[in-house]
């Protein structure tokens, strides 16, 4: 019986490695991470619940100390004690709605898998679980290789031809992910016969096929060729370094011993020509590709008349294209330096950067392309940490994970003689290490999904794991059990199936949610109102889920009030309820309360009482985001309708102050200038938009031909 619940750990762990790269599901409110997350959720409550039941049936506490225990327990204090000082504790728990990974909740369950895995896991299963995630990886990379030749280019909003992104949902995740593997294919390149020896008696095809280095390299290629075709800048720095790492390690660790380092030199020439010839060929971010150098046009008359073209037309004061990845990441640490400077020691909670950043949002980010879009993390891991779980949150995650890196260096043995198959533990051990590191830099320049924080807890458990004798796990069958152990086994049963079941629910509630929020956004309210409130009937707490029930409602009520139905009052009051219920939950969430402001907006076409109350919300709302010019901008509109001129011109030259390139800011300022007899100044602002910001704004055309 014993060794049926430990075999039933080993694949529980097959299994989630497998499924999580790979996990999607078109119905949810958010196709990838959060189908990954219930993975996660699910199959670290199977493996615990199986973990006590295996300790119960040996009578013993089965837990392997080792020396990144007290670091990975002292981060999840420090997230601990940022969860119940948060401004949002379900936020905290469970992480930001859309995000996911990062909460609580997800941190512990990555900690029990690195946990049960080291206590469990010996070197032939180990070698198992990495040949499980390898094998979801190619799948990953095939159907990336297919998006690049745009098997579903006809799905997607984005140019996936372009930039692929696969199972991951975009292309920086993916890069991240693949690149942690790469190295653990030249381990095995490195380790392999060219040639195996395929008389081998009792040798599976299978055995065979991978016992050879050709297999190793071509897979290092696919996992490469994927990342290039990610056009992943951060992916592509983690990869540079990671291979500088990898082989001066390797290097190293054979220059003393002659036959393996001429091995080693001529095993990473051929993987070095492979991957040349495919950047050559394809190109990176930096380089053109073949194509492009041979399709290139020399033509000196081609030349100029592009130059002349150029000079014909210069980009007005607004960004001709998007702001640059780096102008907005400065803008955005900025801000996140500011709330860790204001919340030093536990910060805002643990994933509330969606809520604390607009408090502190620096003006400079109205001047951006992506001035209006949400930021729900910092976009680099140190800082979102630094911000939300304040001094003790970074300090304690630094520490965990330079200690991760140095446990998988110790492990190498890198100082220590080769002997017998300790040439490729050193190897798998270096990709381990490197591995680490490329998830660190690419952390810096963006922040960690659920793959790759998965993979930053099991690369070191794949260390100690091939480091692990059988024997060490102890096989020891079980025979007598006594009734205190058939309780304990009895309550362990009933408690995961009740968790299962929450997980569930939680699974379901966002599908209707899911399906609510579609029918919503192409205008069928009647089928989001099922879906909506089936969601709330199951979710209760959370705040997205009303805030879109709210919507669902007003549209609703809007449409039979255009009909003069009475049925719409009914509606409007629902409308407000959930609403209300949305912001009680969240109060903090500058999204959900911008929608309840611009829901009495709406209503005040037939109720002008509910103006004031718009205005009153606008008002809260900006005091939670100060620097956001469209909440300016409908404050003062607000103003505006309700006859206060002189506010609302003050709140709009306060909203162009702040954001000087907002035409529509500028054309209702010159609006309220001409009703305030101002004329001259109202067609100056018109002007402005024409030469400054859009020369094709008909509005401001149509305004200045009729008041000149």
């Amino acid at each position: 019986m014993y060794r049926k619940f430990q075999s039933a750990i080993h694949y529980s762990y097959y299994a989630v490695l497998f499924l999580i790269p790979l996990a999607m599901f078109h119905k949810t409110s958010e196709l990838f991470e959060f189908n990954k997350i219930i993975v996660v959720y699910i199959f670290t409550t199977l493996i615990l619940s199986l973990w006590i039941i295996e300790s119960v049936l040996k009578k013993k506490i089965i837990f392997k100390r080792t020396l990144l225990d007290i670091p990975i327990a002292l981060f999840l204090f420090s997230q601990f004690l940022s969860t119940i000082s948060s401004i949002n504790i379900r936020t905290s728990f469970l992480g930001y709605y859309s995000r996911y990974n990062g909460g609580l909740m997800s941190l512990l369950c990555y900690a029990l898998l690195y946990w049960g895995f080291v206590s469990n896991f010996d070197k032939d299963k180990t070698y198992k679980a990495i040949s499980s995630l390898l094998i979801s990886a190619f799948l990953v990379s095939i159907y990336a290789i297919l998006q690049h030749f745009g098997i579903d280019a006809h799905i997607w909003v984005q140019d996936v031809q372009n930039r692929v992104f696969s199972t991951l949902g975009q292309p920086n995740w993916l890069a991240a992910f693949v690149i942690t593997l790469i190295p653990i294919a030249w381990s095995k390149a490195l380790s392999s016969k060219f040639k195996p020896a395929y008389d081998q008696e009792r040798q599976g095809l299978a055995k065979k096929i991978f016992s050879s280095s050709w297999i190793w390299i071509f897979l290092s290629c696919v996992y490469y060729l994927v990342l290039i075709y990610t056009k992943s800048r951060s992916g592509l720095v983690g990869f540079g370094i990671l291979t500088l790492i990898y082989w001066v390690l390797v290097v190293f660790r054979n220059f003393f011993k002659k036959a393996d380092f001429k091995n080693v030199v001529f095993r990473s020439f051929v993987i070095g020509v492979f991957l040349l010839a495919i950047t050559a060929y394809n190109g990176t971010p930096w380089t053109p590709s073949f194509r492009q150098l041979t399709e290139r046009v020399n033509s000196k008359q081609q030349q100029e008349t592009d130059s002349i073209a150029e000079e014909k037309y210069q980009g007005p004061l607004i960004e001709v294209g998007g702001s640059s990845s780096t102008e907005i990441r400065k803008i955005v640490w900025t801000g996140a330096l500011d709330v860790w400077k204001h919340y030093p020691i536990l910060g805002t909670g643990v994933e509330t950067f969606a809520y604390s950043y607009y408090n502190f949002r620096p003006v400079e980010h109205n001047l951006v392309s992506e001035w209006d879009f949400l930021y729900n993390k910092a976009h680099n891991e140190y800082l979102n940490y630094a911000a939300t779980t304040g001094t003790l949150g970074i300090g304690s995650y630094l520490v965990m994970i330079l200690t991760m890196a140095l446990f998988t260096l110790i492990n190498s043995k890198i100082f220590k003689k080769f002997k017998g198959t300790n040439k490729i533990l050193s190897y798998l051990h270096f990709s381990f290490f490197s591995g680490l590191i490329s998830i660190y830099i690419t952390n810096f320049f963006g922040f960690s999904v659920v793959p790759v924080n998965l993979m930053m807890f099991m690369l070191p458990a794949f260390s100690v794991g091939i480091e692990t004798k059988e024997s060490e796990n102890g096989n020891t069958e079980i025979r007598d059990i006594g009734s205190s152990q058939k309780t304990t086994i009895a309550i362990t049963a009933i408690v995961a199936f009740y968790l299962l079941i929450s997980i569930f629910r939680y699974w379901n509630a966002d599908v209707f949610y899911g399906q609510g929020k579609a029918h919503n956004d192409v205008g069928n309210s009647v089928k989001a109102l099922e879906y909506l409130k089936k969601a709330v009937d199951i979710s209760k707490k959370e705040a997205v889920f009303w805030s879109e029930l709210s919507e669902a409602n007003l549209n609703l009520g809007l449409r039979l009030a255009e009909a003069e139905d009475q049925r719409a009052i009914q509606f409007f009051d629902e409308a407000i309820k959930a609403s209300s219920t949305a912001v009680n939950l969240a109060e903090k969430d500058v999204n959900i309360q911008r929608k309840r402001a611009s829901m009495y907006i709406k209503l005040s076409t037939f109720d002008p009482n509910q103006l004031l109350i718009a205005r009153d919300v606008l008002i809260k709302t900006i005091e939670l985001a100060p620097t956001e010019a469209k909440l300016w901008y409908n404050l003062g509109l607000v103003y505006a309708r309700a006859g206060d001129i002189q506010k609302a011109k003050e709140t709009l030259e306060k909203t162009i102050e702040m954001k000087p390139d907002y035409e529509k800011a500028r054309y209702a300022y010159a609006l309220l200038l001409k009703e305030l007899g101002e004329t001259d100044k109202a067609i100056e602002q018109a002007e402005f938009i024409l030469k400054n910001i859009n020369p094709n704004y008909k509005e401001a055309v149509q305004f200045i031909e009729e008041n000149k």
